[in-house]
């Protein structure tokens, strides 16, 4: 299963599928990590009317996400290499439209 196909799945399932009750947790992260975590905030800053902002990198054979929502948090989503093609736009789409889902898809 590619990352497409993981996504669509997920999409599937819908939006409470693997959701917790949020809670306040406090992580020491790595100067990658803070960087990549002031990146995206800096992105939501930038961009008023924007909800969300995420940049990319790998990291071994994971693809790392990290992703702002805006008045919710930061966090990051990893996803193993094999399931992500860095040349193909359209994983690229897919990973986009799973940050811009509202839960009505």
């Amino acid at each position: 299963m590619n990352l497409v196909e993981a996504l669509e799945q997920l999409d599937r399932q819908g939006a409470d599928a693997n959701l917790w009750p949020v809670s306040t947790i406090e992580v020491v992260l790595s100067p990658t990590q803070e960087a990549a975590r002031q990146n995206v905030l800096n992105q939501l800053a930038a961009n008023p009317t924007a909800t969300r902002a995420f940049v990319t990198r790998f990291e071994g054979d994971v693809l790392v996400v990290t992703i702002a929502i805006r008045g919710i948090g930061t966090g990051e989503v990893l996803i193993p290499a094999e399931r992500f093609n860095p040349n193909s736009l359209d994983d690229y789409a897919a990973l986009i439209a799973c940050f811009e889902c509202d839960g009505n898809a």
